[in-house]
């Protein structure tokens, strides 16, 4: 996914996030898989608060997920997780996220979400309201 780096100020969705210790792996640095639970945290919360607005009661499941790690990150540490989208299909939600240590990009990666029915089982459409809100979060270049 090399490409260049997301810098701050693109993203209107951000939370701060404090390293914990057990995010560290034997070489004294976040593990990996801490930051891709920060992007979730920092992604879910962002899904949640737009599908309650819209009045969706609707799941989400992750089709797609292509990650950079790009510098290392320490402990104690606060970062930011951002937010964008970059595209609404029809079912789906093409999400670009970062984590940054102060205004450093540490890890970046795209996601794709997909809306998802939790009684039936399948992808569902995204409703009129929730692609109106999530709108406010589109990637500025």
């Amino acid at each position: 996914m090399r490409s260049e780096l997301p810098n701050l100020t693109t993203f209107a969705w951000r939370s701060v996030h404090d390293i914990r210790f057990s995010d560290l792996d034997p070489m004294g640095h976040v593990n990996n898989a801490a930051y891709m639970s920060i992007m979730e945290e920092s992604r879910t919360r962002l899904l949640v608060e737009t599908a309650g607005k819209a009045g969706a009661s609707t799941g989400f499941t992750m089709a797609h997920l292509d990650i950079d790690f790009v510098r290392e990150i320490g402990w104690p540490a606060q970062v930011t997780a951002a937010v964008g989208v970059e595209k609404v299909g029809n079912s789906s939600i093409h999400i670009l996220q970062a984590v940054f240590l102060g205004e450093s990009c540490a890890a970046h990666s795209r996601t794709v979400i997909v809306s998802f029915d939790l009684e039936r089982r399948q992808p569902i459409a995204i409703k009129r309201e929730m692609r109106e809100l999530l709108a406010a979060y589109a990637i500025q270049s």
